[in-house]
């Protein structure tokens, strides 16, 4: 088994030593694992700055260097990916795409975290849900997630609702905008993560949530899962009984990712 959304200490907003992600890694029992830290941000919103959010170009290099270093020193017991999160912002995909074409990855993940000029899901923006129409934002984030996935950028779409995170939801619920992005993911043939994070946060859930896991299966999305770990105590987080469901819906195989091609990993 694998996480392959794992961050940094190099994003300011993660704690804990990159060997210490690795050490919890092999205790959870995993086989696999994958750093995936923000991407230096092209567009900065003025409740938020880059330094908060995402590291630095100039720090690019240590990240890369840090998690060759780790390869190495535990290329017998733990295999390490590299990945990479980038902040997907409408009008600049073709400075995304020459930005994830500088580099060598093994996968990137795409998501909106900008929107109405902020950060929708980091902490300190958190008190703005109950300042905007809530229909209307989450309109306007599916819209943008729908941009994302067409714009055929990258290999997998990260917490495709973490919207929902501080549990502010539309009162008729948001089930046709998600139907709507998940055919678009289908028919684009986008990787989908289930990111296991919303299970700590108010949302009390997965992006998306167990009662999905069948949509997802019926559109054959194939899916790949995250723990979104700001911390090492995170990594794996909640894998056990998210599998449970995955199987129950119908899933027996998980994809892998190396130098950006597919693979598969058998759910046990």
């Amino acid at each position: 088994m694998y996480d392959y959304h794992i961050h940094t200490k190099y994003c300011r907003h993660a704690t804990g030593e990159v060997q210490e992600y690795v050490e919890q890694a092999l205790k959870m029992g995993l086989d696999e694992m994958g750093f995936s830290d923000h991407y230096p941000m092209f567009l900065y919103p003025p409740s938020l700055t880059p330094e908060e959010y995402a590291m630095t170009l100039s720090e690019m290099p240590r990240y890369f260097s840090g998690i060759k270093r780790m390869q190495a020193l535990y290329r017998d017991r733990i295999t390490i990916k590299t990945g990479i999160e980038f902040d997907y912002v409408q009008g600049k995909e073709t400075v995304l795409r020459e930005e994830i074409a500088k580099n060598s990855f093994d996968y990137v993940f795409g998501s909106v975290h900008l929107l109405y000029d902020w950060v929708i899901d980091h902490p300190s923006n958190a008190y703005r849900y109950k300042e905007v129409d809530i229909d209307q934002f989450y309109i306007a984030y599916f819209n943008a997630l729908k941009e994302l996935v067409k714009s055929r950028l990258f290999d997998i779409v990260a917490h495709i609702d973490v919207v929902k995170r501080f549990g502010y939801k539309p009162a008729s619920g948001y089930s046709q905008l998600l139907a709507e992005a998940l055919d678009l993911i289908a028919e684009n043939s986008v990787v989908l993560e289930i990111n296991t994070s919303g299970v700590d946060a108010p949302a009390g859930e997965t992006y998306p949530s167990h009662e999905v896991f069948k949509e997802l299966y019926k559109r054959d999305i194939q899916i790949l899962l995250g723990s979104d770990a700001h911390a090492p105590s995170q990594v794996g987080r909640h894998f056990e009984k998210t599998l449970e469901q995955l199987k129950n819906a119908g899933y027996t195989q998980l994809v892998t990712f190396e130098k950006r091609k597919r693979g598969f990993a058998n759910i046990e």
